[in-house]
């Protein structure tokens, strides 16, 4: 298929799931961001800056329902929770704060991420948590997995619709579980349980392929992961109602039990897991963030086919400073 029939489908497609509401252009329609696209084959500074200002304008006015009520954040990601993200939430805080120093709002993060590194994760929990006023609220329009997934074990609410999807916390080491060497020294040990006469060629493996000290570190950054989703849980225990037992064994099971990285944790799940003290579902918080998703995923899709581009909501996208726009190939 030719690039001009590529094109036109893509065009064919954002049209379709335009909602109706959003046929007109207009600070609520993303109409003019896709004719942008469509009409320019190549991204100038200029460009783009027009789209962040529109893209801000129909953000904007997708969450009037709910800016009275809360400070909306977020952290829509494609690539992995870092230090970038930390400063921009960070940042972006800083507007709920008053002159006295003081939250104005509870703070409302729409998150959408495949997770990332656990540390930066774990202080946007908290920072979300000191810089909101009385509850921290998480929203989950799709995919909030690993680290991810931490970050909500610090919210006072945790609202999720029916494609909403959490997932296990245990560390990974260049895309594999931390866990899986314990799992593998577990099972080698079985099998010269039942063979015996190989003990010799099992203990000349490990001898020249393993490290006793990295051993000890895969499992203490296990049990790191646990430490930190205990402290989450325990910060909003008196409003939840998560017992101490229970912001205890919630991160060990996020952790320990399931035995995929990518196992989905939909809401039914998240319900059982989090005793249904903090999981919500047919809000009105959700459906604001499914109503964005819709139109914000075509957008994605148009950016990386007609301009190479990789877009990211992190912190504030009511105006430009929380849109960020990379090359594909960078962050």
């Amino acid at each position: 298929m030719s690039d001009s029939q590529n094109t036109t489908e893509l065009q064919a497609q954002a049209i379709e799931a335009t909602p109706q509401a959003e046929t007109t252009t207009g600070p609520t329609s993303t109409q003019s961001i896709f004719e942008i696209l469509f009409a320019n084959e190549k991204a100038t500074d200029e460009l783009e800056e027009k789209i962040k200002d529109l893209l801000g304008s129909y953000i904007t006015s997708k969450l009037s329902e709910i800016r009275e009520t809360y400070f909306p954040i977020f952290l829509w990601d494609s690539s992995e929770i870092s230090n970038f993200e930390l400063d921009k939430i960070y940042e972006a805080l800083a507007g709920n704060i008053d002159e006295t120093g003081k939250p104005k709002l509870p703070v409302l993060l729409i998150l959408k991420s495949p997770g990332g590194s656990i540390e930066p994760a774990y202080k946007i929990s908290k920072i979300c948590n000191s810089m909101a006023k009385e509850k921290f609220v998480v929203c989950i329009p799709r995919e909030a997995k690993s680290a991810a997934t931490l970050i909500s074990l610090g919210a006072t609410e945790l609202h999720m619709g029916p494609l909403s999807e959490l997932g296990p916390i245990d560390p990974q080491i260049g895309g594999l579980p931390a866990l899986g060497l314990q799992d593998s020294l577990k099972y080698i040990a079985s099998l010269v349980k039942e063979v015996p006469e190989a003990k010799d060629l099992f203990a000349l493996y490990l001898n020249e392929n393993f490290k006793m000290n990295y051993f000890g570190w895969t499992y203490r950054i296990t049990e790191s992961a646990v430490q930190y989703g205990t402290r989450l849980l325990s910060l909003n225990s008196k409003k939840t109602g998560i017992t101490t037992g229970e912001a205890e064994s919630i991160p060990h099971k996020l952790v320990m039990e399931y035995k995929d990285h990518s196992f989905v944790i939909d809401f039914t799940e998240a319900q059982n897991v989090f005793k249904n003290k903090i999981v919500q579902t047919g809000t009105k918080e959700i459906a604001v963030a499914e109503g964005l998703y819709s139109a914000i995923s075509m957008l994605e899709l148009a950016l990386r086919f007609r301009w190479k581009k990789r877009m990211t909501l992190v912190g504030n996208p009511m105006n430009r400073s929380g849109i960020h726009l990379f090359n594909l190939t960078n962050k």
